[in-house]
């Protein structure tokens, strides 16, 4: 290499050092000035949240009783959707003796009763056709006692 091509790579690589660091230079300056300051705006608290404190005082809350039924022992599901076969969506409440299933005015449209008490109790409609699946945890019941919208469909021990 000549002496002449040497000092042009060099005015290159120093041309190309120049250039990247303007670049990061210019993209720091864009970020810290235009792109931090909205993304500050888009994350910013919401005014209503803004005060810390706990709010405090009577009627601010209130309970009422939606339904009480001793024979479904302890909740363990709630669930709204079209569990059995009559029309319309319910309410299911499932506890760990039996399930209810309730319309909007809380009125039992059904019910079933597990034949022992289930440790936990979860309630879905795997196929969507209606029909009731239940699945029971840390229960020593064979399966819920038969109802006309109540099917076993599988069973696992171990």
């Amino acid at each position: 290499m000549t002496p002449k091509w040497k000092k042009v790579l060099i005015g290159f690589s120093l041309a190309l050092g120049v250039l990247i660091v303007l670049t990061i230079a210019g993209g720091f300056v864009a970020y810290r000035y235009f792109i931090a300051p909205l993304i500050s705006k888009t994350l910013a608290m919401p005014e209503g949240l803004n005060r810390t404190g706990v709010l405090v005082g009577e009627g601010f809350l209130s309970k009422s009783v939606y339904i009480q039924d001793a024979r479904l022992g302890t909740i363990s599901d709630i669930a709204f959707g079209e569990f059995d076969p009559s029309p319309g969506p319910e309410v299911a409440i499932v506890g760990t003796r039996g399930a209810v299933f309730l319309d909007d005015n809380a009125k039992a449209k059904s019910s079933v009763m597990f034949s022992v008490r289930a440790g936990h109790v979860n309630i879905l409609d795997v196929d969507g056709d209606g029909i009731s699946e239940y699945l029971l945890a840390g229960c020593i019941a064979d399966r819920p006692q038969r109802q006309r919208y109540v099917d076993l469909r599988w069973n696992a021990r171990g």
